[in-house]
C-alpha cells in the first residue's frame, strides 16, 4: 500500500490534535511532592497518555536517589491517577522542585507550587 506524502501529511495533522488534546479534569493526572519547607509542588498531566506520563514523572524523582514515591490514589471518575511523593531528609525544597519542574515540563505537564 503506497501512500502519497500529501496523503500521510493530511493524515498526521488529522491526528496530532487528537492525540495531545487536554483531557477532562478526572483524565488527568498528578504528581504531588511534598517538600521539607512544608510546601508542595504539583505536577498536573492533562494530556494522553496522563497515567504514563504520571508514572514516569515519579520515577525521576526516585531516580534521584533524594525523593521517595510511596501512595498512588486512583481517580473516582476519568481514570487518571494521583502520585503522593515526598522528599528526602537532605534534600532542599528547592532542589526538590526543580527536579520536579523539569520532569513535569518534559512530559507536557503544568508545575505549580502549593
Amino acid at each position: 500500500m503506497n501512500l502519497s506524502l500529501s496523503t500521510l501529511l493530511l493524515l498526521l495533522s488529522l491526528t496530532l490534535p487528537t492525540l495531545s488534546a487536554p483531557l477532562d479534569p478526572g483524565s488527568s493526572s498528578a504528581v504531588l511532592l511534598k517538600l521539607n519547607n512544608g510546601r508542595t509542588a504539583k505536577c498536573t498531566l492533562p494530556h494522553l497518555p496522563s497515567r504514563q506520563k504520571a508514572d514516569i514523572v515519579s520515577s525521576k524523582l526516585v531516580a534521584s536517589g533524594k525523593m521517595a514515591c510511596t501512595k498512588t490514589r486512583e481517580h473516582s471518575t476519568g481514570g487518571g491517577k494521583t502520585l503522593e511523593c515526598e522528599s528526602g531528609q537532605f534534600t532542599s525544597a528547592e532542589e526538590g522542585e526543580e527536579t520536579l519542574k523539569g520532569a513535569c515540563e518534559r512530559h507536557e505537564g503544568v508545575h505549580k507550587l502549593l
